[in-house]
């Protein structure tokens, strides 16, 4: 079903927030992927949409899902809700597998490992599932006390260690193999014991030792590089997105955050800046492409919701979509 952008974008516009920032009043940022085939893949008030750049087209691909992880091959979607846990192919969109779930489980995060073995479902009871691909069976339930929802979940490189973030602002980096935790990350606390701000764990690096978390204090929001330990490496104003798929490079808003930029991760240096067209107010998130050329952005202007393709080496704007 093709629908234009506008429509989809009236979805998006509830649901709009940077990265990483812990949701307030409801609000949860989309799910945004690129397709080996360059089209690019929006999911958000439970619509998932691909968008055809050069074209301009939308197409709607599914209206009962909550979230999607397109697998590392590109060749597979993983999408996730109520009661839902199936497997497509991509680009064709036809229903490969459903993978059985307990009654009453609502998937509320996805991802794949890099090697494609196994995926990894987070529900919003606070358990992380693991199924194994090729047999669809579920090998794994890690969970948390108390519970909380699962925002997102992040693999390393090596396919061994995941990191799931909790709507509480909890985080745990596990070993899976060995189905251990390897550290907890809390919010930090003043002595009294209250939440001093907002946390959230949004990242891991390739190397699986290295995290990204923003926090948000009286209004005033920052994104710190962690050890495996929590330990922090350098902070930086802003909020933190991702990481570069080599682990060299980090991504992130910028204040006034109508701006995005590439820092080191050695060192937090600024290594290059993406400045939206003029009428741009606010840039939510960015994304790099697979073969890391292109960073695409989700904005807004005074006329509503709009992507921003740059040329990832150069900063420079490329085309404009909405």
């Amino acid at each position: 079903m093709a629908r234009r952008w506008a429509g989809f974008a009236l979805g998006l516009a509830l649901v709009l927030w940077p990265a990483g920032v812990p949701a307030q009043q409801g609000f949860r940022p989309p799910v945004v992927e690129w397709a080996a085939d360059g089209k690019v893949l929006i999911g958000a008030s439970n619509l998932l949409a691909r968008f055809d750049l050069d074209s301009d087209r939308e197409e709607l691909l599914d209206a009962s899902g909550s979230t999607f992880a397109l697998s590392p091959d590109g060749q597979r979607l993983a999408l996730g809700g109520p009661n839902r846990l199936e497997l497509r192919t991509y680009p064709g969109f036809e229903r490969q597998a459903t993978l059985s779930l307990p009654e009453g489980t609502e998937i509320t995060a996805l991802a794949w490992s890099p090697d494609g073995a196994t995926l990894a479902a987070g529900t919003r009871a606070g358990h992380t599932l693991l199924s194994e691909v090729s047999s669809r069976e579920l090998w794994a339930d890690l969970g948390v006390e108390p519970a909380s929802r699962v925002e997102r979940l992040r693999f390393a490189a090596d396919s061994a260690r995941l990191l799931a973030a909790y709507e509480d602002g909890r985080a745990v980096l596990w070993d899976i193999v060995a189905r251990e935790e390897v550290h907890r990350f809390s919010p930090a606390r003043n002595l009294r014991g209250e939440l001093e701000g907002e946390t959230a764990v949004v990242a891991l690096g390739p190397d699986g030792r290295r995290l990204l978390a923003n926090q948000v204090r009286d209004e005033n929001a920052e994104f710190v590089l962690l050890d495996d330990q929590g330990g922090i490496a350098w902070r930086r104003a802003g909020y933190g997105l991702d990481f570069t798929p080599d682990g060299a490079g980090v991504l992130a808003l910028a204040p006034p955050f109508r701006i995005a930029a590439l820092y080191r991760t050695a060192d937090a240096e600024a290594l290059r800046i993406f400045e939206p067209p003029e009428s741009v107010t606010t840039v939510y998130l960015v994304r790099l492409s697979p073969d890391g050329k292109f960073l695409l952005g989700v904005g807004e202007d005074p006329r509503g919701q709009m992507l921003i393709l740059w040329d990832f080496l150069t900063a420079r704007v490329l085309k404009t979509r909405r």
